[in-house]
């Protein structure tokens, strides 16, 4: 499993693994330590104060982004398990960030955004080296925007001209992101598929 997250950036699987347990895994194999926030994902217009994608897009589908940009260290593994026990359930799309850095360096080492969303503002290249070294990439399309006006519709044509990962859900199953690397999304909630119940723990570097 971590051998295809160092790999892939991800990992779609099934199972039950507890919060210490997976809390073990990537300690174990980083030489880390995180701490764990929780919360479940249900298909909403937020009535929250704060500026969410829920708030914004309610049920229709969401953007490519990474969570937690609003944080000078966002979580950097995302967990999702489904806790609905529907055949239907809205897809989730996945993008190597790093891969498309790789043809589009401009855009993602020397073009400069603005994060202003929740109380936080920063001014960011969308991939730094924070953290001994380690390539972090954060975008929310919500709270960022570039200094240079093209360039986010330039980085937004890149990501739509994208072959995207999709993930089929199914009971008990459950999606590991490194959440500095991979842009992750969420297709439109309909009738067919509006019982998605997902857990989200978030995994942050102490």
């Amino acid at each position: 499993m971590i051998e295809e997250i160092e790999k892939n950036g991800w990992f779609f699987g099934n199972g039950d693994f507890s919060d210490n347990e997976l809390l073990s895994i990537f300690q174990k194999n980083t030489d880390d330590s995180f701490s764990i926030k929780k919360n479940t994902l249900t298909p909403n217009k937020s009535s929250d104060s704060r500026i969410t994608l829920s708030k914004i897009y309610g049920l229709n589908a969401f953007p490519f982004h990474n969570d937690g940009v609003q944080n000078k260290i966002p979580p950097k593994f995302i967990v999702l398990k489904l806790k609905s026990s529907e055949i239907e359930v809205a897809k989730t799309f996945l993008l190597d960030g790093f891969e498309l850095a790789l043809n589009n360096q401009n855009i993602f080492y020397h073009s400069i955004f603005n994060i202003n969303g929740n109380g936080f503002k920063e001014i960011t290249p969308l991939i730094n080296k924070r953290i001994n070294g380690k390539k972090m990439l954060r975008y929310n399309p919500v709270i960022m925007d570039s200094v240079i006006k093209k360039k986010k519709v330039e980085l937004e044509q890149i990501i739509n001209n994208s072959s995207k990962i999709e993930i089929n859900w199914k009971p008990k199953s459950f999606l590991i992101i490194d959440n500095w690397r991979i842009l992750h999304s969420r297709d439109s909630i309909t009738n067919l598929n509006k019982e998605r119940i997902i857990e989200r723990i978030e995994f942050y570097y102490k």
